[in-house]
């Protein structure tokens, strides 16, 4: 159903949010209302990004790109002792925010784009509030900028079931050789790629690898969209011609040059609450999802249905398994609340199951 046509909540959510775009400065309304994703190729999707083709030179070496600022991760600001932790894990994540904002044509474009979809955005938030936590966890560990807990918003809608038209998985993306080179698990029983754990890792190690490229988080997010050889060439075509060597100054594809007005539409719209309000219930600055190994082999269903879970929400959870079996060693994740009722249901069946044919 078109949201043109629609009354009701959504339709002042819609209201209000771009007033408070529009009231931001913008004199134009300028509106990027994309058709529908059933009318359009994949890589003209607004809401996930589609690109990374395979090097075909078979030489992949991760070097410092000339002239680029020095490799080192910044410091984070010392962390003022009097203000006390936030209590709500957004404010934690906009309090982490450290790039430099973007304020161009093709951002607001984006920001109106994204502001008009409250029903986009409700879901890709729900998806995101079970892995936002571990995410940011992750990030600051690293010292590494909030922002990037954002990447997967527009790389799959924080949805760890994404496949692309190029097979690209998981929340953050992965190709196969990347994954690979990542050390992320890829056959027939699990693909890592769907694992928040994992997944998350090998994306942060990407991203710093990258950052160690470029020095230069923009340069380092381009180069995940499009591949950090085809940056580095881009940049040696404009230092051959004289011209500046910064994401903004590149000639880059379409898909790359939106990719980081998509981050700063997404981060503007973080940094506005009021407008957001109605999609943003308190999100507890806690954890959500733990995990447990399984002692022995154990069917999906079964695991399924000593989650207390729907399937839908307990297989998006655990899309990592290629399998009907969880296999013995492997971990299941949950929410953290499930956890205690999982494992007793789980070791009574365990200890009611007969054994295997030929185990004493």
């Amino acid at each position: 159903m078109a949201l043109a046509h629609q009354s009701g909540p959504l339709s002042g959510i819609v209201a209000a949010l771009l007033v408070a775009l529009f009231a931001g400065g913008c004199t134009t309304a300028m509106v990027f209302d994309a058709p529908p994703r059933a009318e359009r190729p994949e890589e003209q999707d607004e809401t996930t990004s589609w690109w990374r083709l395979p090097d075909r030179s078979g030489r992949f070496e991760l070097r410092q790109v000339a002239s680029a600022r020095p490799a080192e991760l910044p410091l984070p600001v010392a962390a003022d002792a009097t203000i006390a932790p936030p209590q709500d894990l957004y404010e934690r994540l906009r309090r982490g925010f450290s790039l430099p904002d973007l304020n161009t044509a093709r951002v607001r474009q984006r920001q109106a784009w994204y502001a008009n979809r409250p029903e986009l955005m409700q879901r890709i938030l729900e998806r995101a509030n079970r892995h936002l936590f571990h995410i940011l966890e992750e990030i600051e560990l690293r010292k590494m900028p909030a922002e990037l807990a954002l990447v997967p918003f527009i790389e799959s809608g924080f949805d760890a079931q994404a496949v692309s038209s190029a097979q690209a998985v998981g929340l953050w993306q992965f190709m196969s050789f990347t994954a690979t080179r990542y050390k992320l698990r890829l056959d027939d029983q699990r693909d890592e790629r769907r694992d928040v754990f994992a997944s998350t890792s090998a994306a942060l190690d990407y991203l710093a690898d990258l950052y160690g490229m470029f020095g230069d988080w923009q340069l380092a997010l381009a180069s995940y969209n499009w591949g950090e050889k085809a940056v580095a060439r881009a940049i040696e075509r404009n230092r051959a011609q004289g011209r500046p060597i910064s994401y903004s100054n590149l000639a880059l594809p379409e898909e790359t040059s939106d990719y980081v007005p998509k981050l700063q539409a997404i981060k503007n719209l973080l940094l506005n609450p009021g407008a957001l309000a109605p999609l943003m219930p308190p999100l507890p600055n806690r954890p959500y999802l733990s995990s447990l190994r399984v002692p022995a082999d154990l069917p999906m269903r079964e695991a399924q249905r000593f989650s207390g879970l729907a399937a839908p929400q307990f297989n998006a959870l655990n899309a990592a398994f290629n399998g009907a079996n969880i296999p013995k060693g492997e971990r299941v994740v949950l929410p953290i609340e499930r956890l205690g009722e999982f494992e007793a249901r789980m070791h009574e069946f365990l200890l009611r199951r007969p054994p295997a044919r030929g185990r004493k």
